[in-house]
């Protein structure tokens, strides 16, 4: 219990200079890299140079892509700012404009995601080039639209991290980014949300 404690108030610490938030925000970069080379490694071990592998990547393509352009593209460069000058203002002002942008956000990315789990079938035929059978296009398709749910996830956690990086808390955004807590994790994010509220 003790532990627990001191990890809580480490993890509750806000970033007050640019040079701290730079390194946690660099060394949670450099930790997800890691991860996610150690996930690739896992996956070619696993399946080798299969085409299990090939579809899955390729399924992957598409939410990704949308990911990183609405959120990390978009949404990141534009929302701190917002909030910050609306929060300076009134922090009530600040929190409606806040969820106005979220809804819009997560409104916006279902719409798309709709459209895509739609046409995934064409989408996957397209990326693939004729390349596989109806058995890997509809693997493919499955793939595609369970990675999209995933990504509608992502986008909700990344708008709840720009919020908690707005009152400079960007140590514990990043623990929870870990693979291993993100369920457990991303209920006391939102805990922490309604804290600050």
């Amino acid at each position: 219990m003790r532990m627990l404690k001191i990890d809580n108030k480490f993890l509750l610490k806000t970033q007050n200079t640019i040079l701290s938030a730079a390194f946690v925000l660099f060394l949670s970069g450099a930790i997800n890299s890691f991860l996610g080379f150690i996930k690739s490694r896992l996956l070619t071990n696993y399946f080798g140079v299969s085409t299990d592998l090939a579809i899955f990547y390729t399924a992957d393509r598409i939410p990704n892509l949308i990911y990183s352009v609405l959120v990390v593209g978009a949404l990141s460069t534009i929302f701190i700012p917002i909030f910050t000058s609306e929060l300076k203002k009134s922090r009530e002002k600040a929190f409606e404009t806040a969820s106005v942008i979220m809804n819009v956000t997560l409104g916006f990315f279902v719409l798309l995601a709709l459209v895509i789990y739609i046409f995934s079938p064409q989408i996957i035929r397209l990326l693939l080039i004729g390349q596989f059978g109806e058995t890997e296009i509809q693997l493919g398709v499955n793939l595609m639209r369970i990675m999209l749910l995933a990504q509608m996830i992502l986008v909700a956690g990344s708008l709840l991290t720009s919020v908690l990086q707005s009152f400079k808390y960007f140590l514990l955004p990043e623990y929870l980014k870990n693979p291993y807590f993100i369920i457990s994790k991303k209920v006391k994010m939102i805990l922490m949300l309604f804290y600050l509220i």
